[in-house]
């Protein structure tokens, strides 16, 4: 069993009059039931029920101005088998039902059904792996998500790598009702992203690693300021980011150290400009 409960209290300068405090009391919680079982000798099962709850009271000059409150069901099954010591088969199904508590909007509620398959094999010094998704929305339909990867080990030090895929989010709660940023218009987003990297490790020098990266986006969900100091979710119709990563982890005597850089070029290609709120 696991629970995690974060009570806080924010306050800003945003809006209103100069004079007037702005305070938000959110509430996250999370609890979860879970059970993992090896039913036989290549066949492992992980069931899991879950719930959620995302609650924001925005409150001005000690009064409260609104209520957003999100509460997620989720109940996930999955199946693991081992179908040598090289080549492992994963298959589940996800069920989520999503309720919102609103003064502002009056949502209906949501329902999810996922089922995904994945395929993870070793063939000499070649690694690959391939994932599906598909995911029913009871607002926005069905989607199918899919990533292809590819991974040849040089030796006990080096390996290459390679990745594709596709993939598609739904606008959350949040992005759809949230008190003052959230947009009911908002659109799915889709994306599709390839990836290439070189590694080098040892137990001396740790784990070095460079990655490029280029992900293009169709209805990107974003926020974008409206003026009044309030940034509202909004769907850019292309938007492309590409970029380099290096990263380097490692011991330092008996400390783990971590380090990373990245340069990117986010791009609102729909209207050339640079996408908001992403850092280059």
């Amino acid at each position: 069993m696991r629970f995690l409960q974060s009570n806080g209290i924010n306050n800003d300068d945003v809006y209103g009059l100069p004079t007037d405090l702005n305070e938000s009391h959110n509430r996250v919680r999370s609890m979860s039931v879970f059970a993992n079982g090896k039913l036989t000798d290549f066949w492992t099962t992980h069931f899991t029920i879950a719930q959620g709850q995302d609650r924001a009271n925005p409150m001005q000059n000690g009064v409260y101005t609104s209520l957003f409150s999100s509460e997620n069901h989720q109940y996930t099954w999955q199946n693991d088998f081992r179908l040598t010591e090289n080549h492992k088969f994963v298959v589940g199904y996800e069920h989520l039902d999503q309720l919102l508590t609103s003064d502002q909007f009056d949502a209906p509620d949501r329902h999810v059904n996922s089922a995904f398959a994945d395929y993870m094999g070793r063939f000499g010094q070649s690694d690959v792996q391939a994932n599906m998704r598909y995911d029913q929305y009871s607002d926005f339909g069905g989607a199918n998500s899919y990533c292809l990867g590819y991974v040849y080990n040089f030796d006990a030090h080096w390996r290459a790598s390679a990745s594709y895929s596709a993939s598609f989010r739904a606008p959350s709660f949040d992005d759809l009702y949230y008190p003052f940023n959230g947009n009911p218009s908002v659109q799915p987003e889709y994306n599709h992203s390839a990836e290439t990297a070189i590694q080098y490790a040892s137990a001396k020098l740790g784990v070095l690693r460079v990655t490029a990266f280029q992900t293009r986006y169709s209805n990107l969900i974003d926020y974008v300021d409206n003026g009044s100091g309030f940034y509202i979710a909004q769907n850019v119709g292309r938007a492309k980011v590409q970029g380099i990563e290096r990263s380097w982890q490692g011991h330092v005597g008996k400390t783990d150290v971590r380090a990373g850089v990245t340069f990117q070029n986010p791009v609102d290609e729909t209207n050339d400009v640079d996408l908001v709120l992403h850092a280059r």
